[in-house]
């Protein structure tokens, strides 16, 4: 007798399953939360695991946080703003022996699509000194580095002066268009108000364009004092330190830090590579001592090295000729001759060649 067992039909059962499941969400999302977790916006995560930013107005500092130090380095510092100079360099805390250095300004200016071409020789001359336009320019914002120790407090000359290229015209002037010229100092744009906006220079084609110029005069105002700034620099012997981290800092007089972590690795330097000695075999030929020479066996079975005697050269078809150099000499048929003398009972024979 067999008993039979009555199941759900399938669309039943996945009813059940579904209702079963939606009653669950549904208690779990009405149920406080009770663990206290509190997700943070990802803004407020970053500013967390972000550490602190140095404030404006530190100095620039060289070398830089990531930087491995060997031997004897310098170190650097620069002012970034005007009446605030760099007052003291240190390592690990200690002040090192620092020389005052000028601030550095920047003449600024933008190039066309008619570029500067190195190969000419054009300059800028700032109070009357020289700054080379020494690279190909063009379409870009130029930014030549100035010393502040070239410039003064008010009125600051600056000419630009074009070169020449010899063709077979002659010399010819570059042409280069020059817009938007600036002079900045320690975060003031000196005033260049009476100054010309753009200024085309050359001369066309072989001197066929008078309206360009081979030369401009500019002037720039400063109100600040160009030397009351000034930054440090020191030669940093790291053999006095130990190998590892250590950490540079660069102070103003206003008390604006910078600050940069080293590594100091001053390893002690390998021993030099020797060379393998080499030995030289009885025929005078360089041999190399990394293998010992092995002795020249000979194998049962292998063919002889011996040199073999040459074959001696045939005369004549079906005759050999003998390789013995007397056999070379015309040899002469040996004869003899017998003499008989009845008298003294005696014969005697004589062999002659």
């Amino acid at each position: 007798m067999h008993a039979h067992v009555h199941t759900a039909p399938p669309r039943r059962r996945r009813r059940a399953v579904a209702a079963a499941l939606g009653a669950t969400l549904a208690a779990g999302a009405l149920a406080p939360v009770t663990t206290g977790a509190v997700l943070a916006p990802p803004s407020a995560a970053a500013a967390t695991t972000s550490g602190p930013e140095e404030p404006s107005g530190t100095p620039v500092l060289r070398p830089t946080t990531g930087t491995y130090l060997d031997g004897t380095t310098t170190v650097e510092a620069l002012p970034v703003m005007a009446g605030d100079r760099v007052a003291e360099l240190a390592v690990d805390g200690e002040p090192l022996a620092a020389t005052p250095t000028p601030a550095t300004a920047r003449l600024l200016f933008d190039v066309g699509s008619n570029s500067i071409e190195a190969r000419y020789g054009s300059y800028v001359l700032v109070n009357g000194e020289r700054v080379d336009l020494d690279r190909d320019m063009v379409s870009e914002r130029v930014a030549l580095d100035v010393p502040a120790d070239w410039l003064v407090q008010g009125a600051n000359d600056v000419r630009f002066v074009v070169g020449t290229f010899p063709t077979s015209c002659g010399d010819n002037y570059d042409d280069y268009d020059v817009t938007e010229v600036s002079l900045e100092l320690l975060g003031e744009v000196a005033d260049g108000s009476a100054n010309s906006f753009s200024y085309a220079f050359g001369d066309g084609s072989c001197g066929t364009n008078t309206a360009r110029v081979q030369s401009a005069d500019l002037e720039f105002d400063l109100t600040q004092d160009p030397s009351a700034t000034t930054g440090l620099t020191a030669e940093l012997d790291t053999t006095t330190l130990e190998n590892g981290a250590h950490t540079l800092t660069a102070t103003t007089a206003a008390g604006l830090a910078a600050t940069s972590a080293v590594t100091v690795n001053n390893s002690a330097p390998g021993r030099p590579r020797s060379p393998r000695p080499t030995v030289r075999s009885s025929t005078g030929r360089r041999r190399s001592s990394r293998r010992p020479p092995r002795a020249a066996t000979r194998r049962r079975g292998s063919p002889s090295t011996a040199p073999r005697s040459p074959r001696p050269r045939r005369s004549a078809p079906g005759r050999r000729r003998s390789s013995s150099p007397w056999a070379r000499t015309p040899s002469r048929r040996a004869t003899s001759t017998t003499c008989s003398s009845t008298a003294s009972g005696s014969t005697s024979s004589t062999a002659t060649t």
